[in-house]
């Protein structure tokens, strides 16, 4: 839009400009044509556009404005910061000061306030992760999400909308409801979660392919903080254990009917009397 109104100043200017040098009467000027309609894209045509844009991103900074809502939480506020390179993120909250940092497997969730993290080593397998592997580069948006328009009527309605409904079983996010331009730039987003609640996110000073150092992404322990396994979480893998196959007992086969057998009388023969 910005771009638009400096043009419109900078032809008012030189218009203006030409006016005061040109004495004779202008000619009339022919009305301009109406501009084209511009083709209204289908939600599964916004998702490919955001997943191309994801595709062309390979580091990120943006800073965001967040707001929780729940039917029985009082409502929550909070703005931070994100960096983002492929399988690799980290958020940092201004207040309270928390941070999450995802590097590959590893996630840790900080708390200098209480000087205490808590981590574990197998976010991959984590079924957010499925959810949202585009993001990484690592799945198709229209192969993990069905993909419609988004119905919500509080709604930001100066920016398009489209819902994404996870088709993994027993996601964590019921619902994923992207504000987007048509060149796939995500402006805002809502996560409905499975209790119901909503984390609205609006991205702002948005920084794209800038230098971003890999320690960004690395947690440090500082003197006097612990490191706690994340609760809840088990990253052992589960042992198979075999089973013996079942003992096939053989079909009892019924014994043979034993018809009796009838005895054949043969009668006796008369004696035949010898001639005199």
């Amino acid at each position: 839009m910005w771009q638009i109104l400096v043009k419109f100043y900078l032809l008012m200017a030189l218009t203006g400009l030409n006016l005061a040098a040109e004495t004779k009467p202008m000619p009339v000027a022919k009305k301009p044509a109406l501009p084209a309609k511009k083709a209204v894209l289908t939600p599964a045509q916004l998702a490919t556009a955001v997943q191309k844009k994801y595709d062309q991103i390979k580091s990120a900074k943006l800073h965001f404005e967040q707001t929780y809502s729940h039917q029985v939480l009082a409502e929550q506020k909070s703005t931070g910061d994100i960096f983002f390179k492929p399988s690799k993120m980290r958020w940092s909250y201004d207040n309270p000061k928390k941070e999450f940092f995802i590097n590959g497997k590893d996630f840790t969730y900080y708390r200098p306030g209480d000087k205490i993290a808590f981590r574990h080593s197998c976010f991959e397998q984590d079924s957010m992760t499925a959810s949202l592997a585009f993001m990484g580069g690592k799945g198709k948006v229209i192969d993990l999400f069905n993909i419609t328009a988004a119905t919500d009527p509080t709604l930001n309605k100066t920016i398009k909308w489209i819902s994404l409904s996870p088709k993994q079983k027993n996601a964590p996010a019921t619902a994923i409801m992207l504000g987007v331009t048509d060149a796939g730039d995500v402006l805002e987003s809502i996560v409905i979660d499975a209790t119901g609640g909503k984390n609205h996110f609006k991205f702002v000073k948005r920084e794209i392919n800038v230098a971003i150092p890999d320690a960004t992404f690395v947690f440090v322990k500082k003197e006097g903080d612990s490191v706690e396994p994340m609760p809840n979480v088990d990253c052992a893998p589960k042992a198979v254990v075999p089973v013996a196959p079942k003992a096939v007992k053989p079909p009892v086969m019924p014994a043979p009917k034993v018809v009796p057998v009838k005895p054949v009388v043969v009668p006796a023969t008369a004696p035949q009397k010898k001639g005199p």
